[in-house]
């Protein structure tokens, strides 16, 4: 859901910064948890409603 064809097809978040967050939250450096679902469930959410 958060890969970075989909984000830059969509053009809501810039992939780079999510690409980031991602890396320094699997690799245990920062906790992205609350930021990462909030994408998540967005991304969740404009696929079901907008298609």
């Amino acid at each position: 859901m958060l890969s970075d064809n989909r984000l830059k097809r969509e053009g809501f978040f810039e992939p780079t910064y999510v690409k980031q967050l991602l890396d320094e939250h699997m690799a245990g450096y920062r906790d992205h948890r609350k930021l990462l679902w909030t994408l998540l469930v967005f991304e969740l959410w404009h696929e079901h409603w907008c298609g």
